[in-house]
């Protein structure tokens, strides 16, 4: 009897072990879209010089009236703006294909972001002056990144989507970013 009494109660307690583990073990995943800090919709690509060689993609972004360049590159990018840049943070991003949003460029900027949210997720942050500024992120390692940045005049968060590759040799690699984006 005393056998079955401590077989039922180990019984007992792996029972409530196991149960209290799955529900540790439930992992939810956020779904993202293209108004998510943390997601990538498309870029514009941008050679050394900050000329356009065109869009990848429907880029959820806005820029304001800085740019950023080269994109996509090697880590090593200049900021140029119309106003003095005064802080910089560079986020981890994750591709998205946004399929339901139709106008993701105009839609993008009318997106409101809190700074707070920002800091939370940011990898790097930079204090900056003046209206060029220049960056080296190639520690980050291969992937997409959305770098925000405010201005002087303290208005609204502007951000641009970049893609940093190591072996960036100053033409766009379609296919890897494709390859990234799947």
């Amino acid at each position: 009897m005393k056998w079955i009494t401590s077989s039922l109660m180990l019984l007992l307690c792996m029972i409530m072990v196991f149960s209290a583990c799955t529900d540790v073990m439930v992992n939810k995943t956020q779904e993202l879209d293209y108004q998510s800090l943390r997601a990538v919709t498309g870029l514009d690509m941008l050679d050394a010089s900050g000329a356009s060689m065109g869009k990848w993609k429907t880029p959820n972004q806005n820029p304001g009236d800085g740019i950023l360049f080269p994109v996509p590159g090697n880590g090593n990018i200049a900021f140029l703006g119309s106003e003095e840049f005064r802080k910089i943070w560079i986020t981890p991003a994750t591709c998205v294909i946004d399929t339901t949003n139709t106008n993701i460029e105009i839609a993008s900027l009318s997106i409101s972001v809190d700074i707070e949210d920002i800091e939370e997720i940011a990898l790097e942050e930079y204090d900056a002056s003046g209206n060029t500024f220049n960056l080296d992120l190639s520690n980050l390692g291969q992937g997409f990144y959305k770098i925000f940045y405010l201005t002087e005049s303290g208005g609204d968060v502007n951000w641009v989507n970049y893609y940093l590759d190591p072996n960036y040799n100053g033409a766009p690699d379609i296919d890897l970013l494709d390859m990234e984006c799947n």
